[in-house]
């Protein structure tokens, strides 16, 4: 199996066994799960290492100290096999038997003794490792915060370009309802400047109809009818047929001071 960075996966449980078993011969220091996968350059997947951790040291190949937040393994120390004995003679069969005579049982109690104080400090030495490579760990991740004078400093900062912003937003604010104000009283000027002037030109077409209403009145007008025959007979209606209402008199009086205001003639 084969990665996306390249990295050949060992999936066979004999194969990662072999891999691991060869790196604690060849480095022979303790590591921890985490810490052999790296070894390995993450070949072995981190739950298959654990098995063969575990079946290792179930084997007796392997010693193990569990810490608080992982557990050490190292290679077990192995007693040296015992030199062949050497060739007497007959003389010396006695002595020699004497002198190769196993060691007491004290003795070995305290060479196992001396084995377990050894992977002791070695388990310890290297969990003070790792303890240690989490502080530097820590110690350039905190270096890298700002200390608290900028901290301050860029609150200052901060401060004062909301301060501007605000400031701005306020004008720019104040400028557009200016500028909607402006715009609201040239729309009105425009829209009372309108209505005058069609005011005005309707006023003058009732009166132009009003004349020539008049000049046809004169002109169909004899000796022998009246005004009012002439009107029945055309079916119009005057001024004075209307009960109360006088058109020249209706008339809507504009101020001058708003015809100035409008730009517009008085007359």
């Amino acid at each position: 199996m084969v990665c996306k960075a390249g990295i050949t996966k060992v999936t066979d449980a004999a194969a990662a066994t072999a891999l691991v078993a060869d790196w604690f011969e060849r480095h022979n220091r303790p590591a921890t799960t985490s810490s052999l996968a790296d070894a390995l350059g993450s070949r072995v997947g981190k739950p298959l290492l654990q098995t063969i951790l575990a079946q290792m040291h179930a084997e007796g190949r392997l010693c193990v100290k569990d810490m608080k937040r992982a557990s050490v393994y190292h290679l077990r120390a192995v007693t040296p096999p015992p030199p062949p004995p050497p060739v007497v003679e007959e003389e010396d069969a006695a002595a020699t038997t004497a002198t190769t005579s196993p060691p007491p049982d004290g003795a070995v109690c305290e060479e196992e003794e001396a084995e377990d104080g050894a992977a002791a400090l070695r388990q310890g030495v290297a969990a003070a490792a790792v303890r240690l490579c989490r502080c530097r760990r820590r110690l350039d991740r905190w270096r890298g915060w700002p200390s608290s004078a900028e901290r301050a400093s860029a609150a200052v900062d901060l401060a004062r370009e909301v301060d501007e912003l605000r400031d701005t937003l306020r004008h720019h604010h104040q400028q557009q309802q200016q500028q909607h104000g402006d715009d609201g009283d040239d729309v009105w000027l425009a829209r009372a400047r309108r209505a005058v002037r069609r005011y005005r030109c309707s006023r003058r077409h009732w009166r132009r109809r009003r004349e020539w209403a008049r000049r046809l009145l004169d002109a169909l007008h004899t000796a022998a009818d009246g005004d009012g025959d002439v009107a029945a007979r055309l079916a119009w209606v005057t001024d004075a047929d209307v009960a109360g209402a006088n058109f020249d008199a209706a008339a809507v009086p504009l101020p001058a001071s708003l015809l100035r205001r409008l730009g517009l003639p008085l007359c």
